[in-house]
């Protein structure tokens, strides 16, 4: 059996404070859905060589339909490998132990997954159906106040840079972006391999902010997939940050503010109206 193209993905798991049972469980349902993909794939190229004959179904929660395998990757052998730091770390040293391993398999994407995060399987192709050098999911704060991991620069003090989130993101769409969380991001390998170690030079909190603002220094475009949806899971709290979640808590805001200046402005009329001088014709 003969296909025009390979690719391999690393899943690499930067799991530095442990892994969340409730997350480890989806990732392993999502391994098992890899697999399937890899075994429908070859039954697609089996059809195209030898004839229709049923193929198994992929196994999936996706509601929409389209965890389905896409037309682009029909002919197309997907290869998955782990590439893990699991235990007491640092985020940016974890992700470099991840990066490591992943360009010695030979690895053509790097799939991070961070291990508070849970998504629908059909994420995977989300991402890789663009080919992008790099490509988040949808992913939000794990902190309140809730807003997208999804941000623009703009200039700072002594020639620095601010980022600022980007709260009316267009919703299920791509678009490019200054920088990204880290949540879950498909990145192709070929972007190690044009910047210098250290890739992330913060080895703590903001490291993936500091990749972004390196890959920029290097003219690699960065997207986010607003219809990859993901959920936050914040430790020690009992919410899980997700869109609808922030939309709620957007929208509430608005709303106040909307009817705040509303009453201000009523006063002022009131107030200018109260002090008019009224002359008779």
């Amino acid at each position: 059996m003969t296909f025009t193209r390979t690719i391999k993905v690393a899943l690499c798991l930067p799991w530095y404070n442990g892994a969340d049972p409730d997350c480890v469980a989806a990732f392993l349902t999502f391994q098992h859905y890899l697999g399937r993909v890899q075994e429908r794939l070859w039954w697609m190229n089996s059809t195209r060589e030898f004839g229709p004959h049923e193929m198994p179904k992929l196994d999936s929660w996706d509601q929409d339909g389209s965890a389905e395998i896409l037309e682009q990757f029909i002919g197309t052998d997907i290869e998955f490998v782990v590439a893990a730091m699991i235990g007491y770390s640092l985020p940016g040293t974890a992700r470099e132990h991840c990066i490591d391993a992943a360009l010695k398999m030979g690895a053509d994407y790097l799939l991070f997954y961070d291990d508070d995060m849970m998504f629908d399987a059909s994420i995977f192709f989300k991402l890789l159906r663009h080919e992008k050098p790099v490509v988040a999911a949808l992913a939000f704060t794990a902190r309140p106040p809730i807003t997208p991991v999804i941000y623009r620069f703009t200039e700072g003090p002594n020639g620095g840079v601010i980022n600022n989130p980007i709260l009316n993101y267009e919703r299920n769409a791509l678009q490019q972006v200054d920088a990204v969380g880290f949540g879950v991001v498909l990145i192709q390998a070929s972007v190690f391999r044009k910047m210098p170690k250290p890739w992330f030079s913060n080895p703590g909190a903001g490291e993936d902010i500091q990749f972004c603002f390196m890959c920029r220094k290097f003219g690699i475009p960065i997207y986010a997939d607003t219809s990859a949806k993901t959920i936050h899971k914040p430790r020690y709290a009992p919410e899980w940050h997700s869109e609808d979640l922030y939309l709620i808590e957007r929208d509430s805001k608005f709303a106040k503010i909307k009817a705040e200046y509303e009453r201000q402005r009523a006063q002022r009329l009131q107030e200018i109206i109260a002090g008019a001088e009224w002359f008779p014709e």
